[in-house]
């Protein structure tokens, strides 16, 4: 995940403008997620949080921690979800569908606590929707949210 975020970075600061919004889908919210601190947006939007943190292990299932794989696993280790979310700086909207949580539970568990322990930060919770951000519920209640912009 450290060199993904590494790559996001770079990419940022060839395109940032002078407010920035940035949007990230499951494993992409959390590289948003990592680097908004240092890019410091104006807000992140944190769509399906994937549970990539050292509190998320645990409740991994054999065969998540077989797809995941040892090297993104040790990584997660060394990252807590909980301190990433209190030490958040930049106002967030977290986002889940809740089909997604019946079939992905520590993804509800990811997303309400992050949002919780974040500083200026929002939940919302589409409505049967499931872990894909083209279903149109998901994608209704995003632009309803950039409404606002």
């Amino acid at each position: 995940m450290r060199e993904y975020v590494e790559d996001f970075l770079e990419t940022y600061k060839k395109y940032q403008t002078k407010e920035n919004y940035v949007l990230g889908f499951s494993y992409g919210a959390v590289i948003t997620l990592l680097s908004a601190n240092i890019i410091n947006p104006k807000k992140i939007y944190l769509c399906s949080l994937s549970p990539d943190f050292r509190e998320d292990v645990s409740a991994m299932t054999p065969w998540m921690r077989k797809y995941v794989g040892k090297r993104r696993i040790s990584q997660n280790l060394k990252t807590s979800g909980r301190e990433t979310a209190k030490n958040l700086k930049v106002p967030s909207v977290v986002f889940y569908g809740e089909l997604e949580a019946k079939h992905y539970p520590q993804i509800e568990i990811r997303c309400k606590e992050t949002a919780r322990l974040a500083v200026h930060s929002k939940l919302v919770v589409i409505g049967e929707s499931p872990h894909q951000i083209d279903f149109p519920t998901y994608q209704k209640t995003i632009i309803r949210e950039l409404s606002g912009l």
